[in-house]
């Protein structure tokens, strides 16, 4: 496919290429939504991190942190509910050493200009535990199921 279709290149993390490590963990996994023509970026960066653009990604405002800070964070993932909120989960190693890793979410009811303070929300009790590659997803009564 000629690289016009899509129309190049955009820099959505707010900072120049090559000036700091940039990361996406895991492509399989949703990072990236659309709605009409808004489109949510999230990614892991010394933390989570979202963006969105509302003109069909030509350009995208500031990076906003998803995040209150986890030790190390990856995989993040989002969805957007049908009243536009925007949840996204990750997993957070900030309950343990080693691979142990547990399972965070925030979420947004303001368009991604702010988010809420994070949430565990494995069922690993007080332990650290080893779950990862989080997904999220709503239906259309605003349930939030996540796996």
């Amino acid at each position: 496919m000629p690289k016009d279709w899509w129309g190049g290149d955009v820099l959505v993390s707010g900072e120049p290429v090559g000036t700091v490590p940039i990361s996406t963990y895991n492509a399989a996994q949703r990072n990236i939504e659309v709605c009409n023509d808004t489109v949510h970026v999230v990614w892991e960066s010394y933390g989570i991190w979202y963006d969105g653009s509302t003109d069909d990604g030509i350009s995208f405002g500031e990076p906003v942190r998803v995040d209150d800070g986890g030790v190390s964070t990856q995989d993040a993932t989002l969805c957007l509910a049908r009243d536009g909120t925007i949840y996204v989960v990750w997993c957070d190693k900030r309950d343990g050493d080693g691979p142990d890793y547990n399972i965070y979410l925030s979420r947004s009811v303001d368009g991604g200009n702010s988010f809420s303070q994070d949430v565990r929300v494995d069922d690993a009790g007080d332990d650290a535990s080893r779950q990862w590659e989080p997904a999220v997803a709503t239906d259309d009564s605003g349930r939030v199921y996540m796996v």
